[in-house]
């Protein structure tokens, strides 16, 4: 309870939301529940330049005819325009704390895998973790479920995953969907880490192995599943 809920997808980087935890995403929409997505950082360093200079230069050659509105909620321990980032601070911290204030969310989702290479996901998950603590004793917190994702990195192991979110070949393609409006996804990503596959690639064999993996155990068989752990 409710039926209806508020939920916030904290997604360190603007793509890890649906290559992570795109299913969930989709069919919490597509239930009427209230989404928020909270992009923590602008992932600038992982955009081609040729993918940036071809962008401005149709900014450029339509600026007259176009009116650019933008909202900027990036937490300032990355903006330092290098891969080398700066400490977390209270800042980082506030921009989290508030935002949970003014939602007042039912569910957190968090991305949970720390194998990124340049450390973003777990200094963003250190924030949020943070702001939780911070927050805890707030009345709204009472009914407040923090659930961890993973998938662009590694995936949850079998026995540390507390809910698992069934999709089926329809659901899946939606997903690959929603990571390919990304246009930094459909080519070979910029740090691909140890894998060689794209995200999407990922992201896919991970929900596929996760449901098979189930279906050896003796549950329904499914397409793809996604996986999450609850942080209390």
């Amino acid at each position: 309870m409710p039926i209806k809920k508020r939920a916030v997808l904290f997604s360190p980087h603007p793509d890890d939301d649906v290559i992570s935890m795109g299913g969930t995403f989709i069919r919490l929409h597509d239930h009427g529940h209230e989404v928020h997505v909270a992009y923590q950082t602008s992932g600038n360093i992982a955009v081609f330049d040729d993918d940036v200079i071809r962008f401005a230069d149709f900014v450029n050659d339509f600026h007259n005819e176009i009116e650019m509105k933008q909202e900027v909620t990036d937490m300032p321990f990355y903006e330092t325009g290098l891969v080398k980032k700066k400490p977390i601070g209270e800042e980082d911290i506030k921009i989290i704390v508030d935002l949970l204030q003014e939602i007042k969310p039912h569910q957190i989702f968090a991305a949970g895998d720390l194998s990124d290479p340049h450390g973003t996901h777990r200094v963003c998950l250190d924030a949020i973790f943070q702001a939780v603590k911070i927050l805890e004793d707030e009345e709204w917190m009472k009914d407040c479920y923090v659930w961890l994702y993973r998938g662009a990195w590694q995936e949850w192991s079998i026995e540390d995953i507390d809910m698992a979110v069934p999709l089926s070949p329809e659901e899946l393609l939606k997903k690959r969907r929603a990571i390919f409006k990304h246009q930094s996804q459909k080519d070979r990503p910029l740090f691909p880490g140890h894998d060689s596959r794209e995200f999407w690639q990922r992201a896919e064999d991970r929900n596929r192995n996760t449901a098979k993996t189930y279906d050896l155990m003796g549950l329904p068989e499914y397409e793809a599943m996604e996986a999450f752990k609850r942080y209390k």
